[in-house]
């Protein structure tokens, strides 16, 4: 080693030891939407999409059984973490909160199986909107953040890391 030459290891925090359990579901529930003031959806797994990459293909439907939209998730190789991929809402859906909703719905039936969510590497600017919400309403945490990038209209507009706690 170089004389003088320090070099800084700090701990990854996804990888700590002492993480506390995944609380009840409804711990979430009471932390993002305590009145109940978010619609009604239903989270409904499809078949894969594509084999190769293990990604859960989820429907979201709404209280009339209509698709809003669609969550991937992927599996993760950090131990008791789920990755979203994508979420998205169709377009004649949008401004309704079903993307809360969802987030909300997916955290709540990842928790009954002692998993936690953390978001992908490529946020749009909704997706990094729904994390901070969960962050300020302390059912999340920023593990990694990065400047977004302000010339992206959407998607990869943060590539910041974002963990649920």
């Amino acid at each position: 080693m170089t004389e003088g030459r320090k070099i800084r290891i700090e701990k990854d925090p996804r990888q700590e030891i002492d993480k506390p359990p995944v609380p009840d579901p409804e711990v979430y529930q009471q932390l993002l939407d305590p009145a109940g003031t978010l619609p009604i959806v239903t989270l409904v797994e499809e078949p894969p999409s594509d084999v190769e990459y293990e990604w859960k293909n989820i429907k979201i439907r709404n209280e009339k059984d209509e698709v809003v939209g669609i969550i991937l998730l992927s599996n993760s190789s950090w131990p008791g973490t789920t990755f979203i991929v994508d979420i998205r809402r169709f377009e004649q859906h949008e401004h309704q909160r079903y993307g809360r909703a969802a987030y909300v719905a997916l955290v709540k039936q990842l928790a009954e199986k002692g998993m936690r969510l953390v978001s992908g590497n490529s946020l749009s600017r909704d997706a990094l909107a729904t994390w901070e919400w969960m962050v300020d309403k302390g059912a999340a945490r920023l593990l990694l953040h990065r400047e977004p990038n302000e010339a992206a209209k959407n998607y990869h507009y943060s590539t910041s890391l974002y963990e649920i706690i």
